[in-house]
């Protein structure tokens, strides 16, 4: 049959990293890029997909370019939305990453976390903060607040920090789509 014209089909896989949504926290506390690419590998690799597209949005960005510089052979393209990981100056910087990144008030995080940090948080990354509605506060809270995953933020800004796989980031040869917005 003459298949000219007809779209190959892709099949979408979506999951939360550790430390995020329902996932939880990760069982041995270890948030570094590296094994965050472990996890991706790992979720694939249970599925039987050996080359992929991958797409990741802020620390998700960061651990899709992380993946396909340790893995390129697996990578086909990257899509990269205001990805994180490459050392640059942020202008703007979350009311909830700016604690996390605060001694004593990190601590102080991990069992009391306002809801109002979580909306004023979720106002400093949206360009349209109208955008920001109470249900998607609540959304927020709640994943915010399960058990183990404030702790995690904690150690996840100690551990992912951008480092010596920035350098390598001219070595993707993986066709890559970069979306930064404006207001990113």
């Amino acid at each position: 049959a003459d298949l000219i014209g007809i779209e190959p089909r892709h099949d979408l896989i979506r999951f939360d990293l550790p430390g995020f949504g329902l996932t939880g926290p990760s069982p041995d506390g270890i948030y570094s890029i590296e094994s965050y690419v472990d996890t991706v590998l790992a979720v694939v690799d249970t599925l039987g997909v050996q080359r992929f597209i991958l797409a990741g949005n802020s620390l998700g960005g960061y651990v899709a370019w992380a993946t396909a510089v340790l893995h390129p052979e697996r990578v086909e393209r990257l899509v990269l939305v205001d990805a994180a990981g490459y050392p640059f100056q942020s202008q703007s910087v979350p009311l909830a990453f700016r604690i996390a990144r605060t001694p004593l008030l990190n601590v102080l995080m991990r069992d009391v976390l306002p809801r109002s940090v979580v909306e004023r948080s979720l106002r400093d990354v949206y360009g349209d903060p109208t955008k920001v509605t109470p249900d998607l506060v609540d959304r927020y809270f709640d994943l915010a607040t399960r058990a183990g995953n404030r702790a995690a933020l904690v150690a996840r800004f100690d551990q992912t920090t951008p480092g010596s796989l920035a350098e390598r980031v001219p070595e993707i040869q993986a066709p890559t789509l970069i979306l930064w917005g404006g207001k990113d």
